[in-house]
């Protein structure tokens, strides 16, 4: 039997898409999130300064940005990187984890691709224990 996450990776995506795969809850951190994202364009076309939610409130600059970024292998099963590192040379698609602050579950997210709708929250899988949060200073 394929597991969930190496099966995600057996149907290619539209290049023009970026899928939220998953959004996990940090153990005693209950205004981040650890989200999991996946798109068929390779990290250089990926920026993450894009990803954020609107907030119609507050001013743009201060919408929250992803934090700790760490890239995955494409089946989603290992951790490539360190966070806030950049991503392995040769990947010709992206996978990743970033936290994302008091994230709203009824607005997407924004990405360079358009907007992304978030999946309802679940505990965060064993094949991302390596992923661990800390906070902002």
């Amino acid at each position: 039997m394929i597991s969930p996450s190496r099966a995600d990776n057996l149907i290619r995506m539209p290049d023009d898409v970026v899928e939220v795969i998953g959004v996990h809850r940090v153990p005693d951190v209950p205004d981040a999130y650890l989200l999991e994202i996946r798109s068929a364009r390779p990290p250089d076309e990926l920026h993450l300064e894009a990803f954020t939610q609107e907030y119609p409130e507050q001013p743009r600059e201060t919408w929250q940005a992803p934090w700790m970024e760490r890239w995955l292998d494409p089946s989603g099963e290992r951790v490539l990187t360190d966070e806030f590192a950049a991503p392995p040379a040769g990947l010709t698609e992206s996978r990743l984890v970033f936290f994302l602050h008091f994230p709203s579950f009824d607005r997407p997210l924004l990405t360079p691709m358009g907007p992304a709708p978030l999946p309802v929250p679940t505990d965060i899988p064993d094949r991302l224990s390596a992923v661990h949060y800390r906070p902002v200073d």
